[in-house]
């Protein structure tokens, strides 16, 4: 067993890449869920499975194989999941999979994988992600659960909203100065107790107002600028005539 340490907290987007889960019990149901979740195209390889599995095959979800582990089932993976009870093979997939440059986690033993799942607070796109590494899942669970209620389900519209918004001035307003500052105006401390205080729908109006005006003096300054720019214009051909 390797040497227990904190890992590098890193986010992976796993749409649409080849996930292997080698044991479809309980756990390894949770780890399909939470897979499916974000996309991934799942493959899970056991004799015996939980009910569970056979209803998300046969709603096309996932890929199923109801047999032993072979050697080079996990070519092509971007993840293994190792959720088996047998010690003997979890080290034999974990092997395999290291020799193929493939990433490890091992649901059991995670000292013997390479990428830990974390207890996760999802707020549409606010993710907010805890582990101990493995030293107490209690308290990651207490943790998460203080996060949990912080940050409710209010952070949701404000969060799809900057999104949206932060593409909107990357497009509408010119000036870079402008842009950083309006940028800046829409997260404050104020504005995240009135967004936890219910005041939203308020505060989105407050701001699209903010950035209409934004908008507006920042088309009449690059207006003002062209004009100027052809009056120096017209002044140099004036004096060249």
């Amino acid at each position: 067993m390797r040497e227990q340490a904190a890992g590098f907290p890193v986010f992976l987007d796993l749409s649409g890449k080849r996930c292997t889960i080698v044991g479809a019990g309980k756990v390894a149901a949770r780890r399909a869920q939470e897979l499916l979740f974000y996309g991934a195209e799942l493959v899970v390889i056991a004799p015996v499975c939980d009910p569970a599995f056979h209803q998300w095959a046969t709603e096309g979800r996932l890929w199923l194989e109801e047999r032993p582990y072979r050697k080079g089932d996990i070519e092509g993976s971007s993840l293994v999941v190792i959720a088996t009870d047998q010690a003997e093979l979890n080290r034999e997939v974990a092997e395999d999979a290291r020799a193929s440059g493939i990433w490890v986690n091992a649901a059991h033993q995670a000292a013997e994988g390479d990428v830990r799942f974390p207890a996760v607070v999802q707020r549409g796109l606010l993710q907010l992600a805890v582990t101990t590494n493995g030293a107490s899942p209690k308290l990651t669970q207490l943790i998460s659960k203080r996060l949990s209620e912080q940050y409710g389900a209010c952070y949701e519209p404000y969060v799809a909203w900057l999104h949206a918004f932060r593409e909107r001035v990357k497009h509408q307003v010119q000036d870079a100065a402008s842009k950083k500052e309006l940028l800046a105006r829409v997260v404050t401390e104020d504005i995240l107790t009135r967004v936890e205080n219910g005041e939203w729908p308020k505060v989105r109006q407050e701001l699209e107002a903010e950035l209409s005006r934004t908008v507006s003096l920042d088309r009449d300054t690059m207006e003002i600028g062209r004009e100027e720019k052809g009056r120096v214009e017209r002044d140099r051909e004036g004096r060249g005539g």
